[in-house]
């Protein structure tokens, strides 16, 4: 059997209130290092489904708060691994971030052979509310001159670190996706040895605000557009934020 497909399939989600969605990744089945794709695919998939709960797929269709994805089931065969997703509010962003994951992967680890984006059922279509195109409700101030990132939460308010322990890790999936190539750049993707970005300090609490730094940052803007969204998720639901810095 050919370990290199020709291509990918194309993603096939539009934006749509709630859909149940299917990811199957065909695999050679005798590829060699499957136990060792397992467990990396499951953290992908897992750190997509963190993000996706705080409305990092929303795009600007949906208003980030009410957008959600939640992993429902994995299952796994000697020649694939099929992932069961239930989406609500949720942009074509999130299978354009698995197709670039998964081709980022394809250089290092051959024996990938297809992936298959599947919708496998739609509700309540006729409800599809017009494109979100509201400013976030906290101030954005970017003061950035280089590939070094500072990212800054000031909240309006002090905030207890087990109240924010789930977005802490939906921050951190965020920077494991970004790492990973789920948002990539031409430049990027012409070189798959060189991470887009390094993160020097991961999310920290202290006091009113939560702070991350990084190096070497080469995204492009829909990778921050998904963060801002899990920031206004977080304002609405649970902490209001009184501005967000990077510099």
């Amino acid at each position: 059997m050919n370990a290199e497909p020709s291509s990918i399939a194309q993603p096939t989600l539009q934006p749509t209130p709630e859909v149940d969605l299917k990811v199957v990744l065909h695999l050679d089945p005798n590829l060699a290092h499957r136990a060792e794709l397992q467990p990396l695919f499951d953290k992908r998939m897992t750190e997509l489904a963190a993000m996706g709960a705080w409305g990092a797929f929303a795009g600007s269709h949906f208003r980030p708060s009410t957008s959600r994805v939640t992993l429902v089931t994995s299952k796994h065969a000697p020649d694939r691994f099929t992932y069961q997703f239930s989406l609500v509010h949720t942009a074509p962003l999130f299978t354009e971030v698995i197709e670039s994951l998964v081709q980022h992967l394809r250089v290092k680890q051959p024996g990938i052979l297809d992936l298959q984006v599947l919708q496998t059922q739609t509700r309540d279509n006729k409800s599809t509310p017009p494109p979100y195109l509201e400013p976030y409700p906290f101030d954005v101030e970017f003061r950035a001159s280089s590939s070094d990132l500072r990212v800054k939460v000031d909240f309006d308010g002090k905030c207890r670190p087990e109240d924010l322990a789930d977005f802490e890790y939906a921050w951190k999936a965020w920077q494991a996706i970004c790492a990973a190539g789920g948002f990539p750049t031409p430049a990027s993707e012409q070189s798959h040895e060189t991470s887009p970005l390094t993160v020097v300090q991961h999310p920290r609490l202290e006091r009113a605000s939560m702070s991350a730094c990084y190096s070497h940052v080469d995204l492009p803007d829909t990778a921050f557009h998904g963060l801002f969204n899990q920031f206004s998720a977080l304002h609405d639901r649970l902490a209001a934020i009184d501005c967000v810095v990077i510099r």
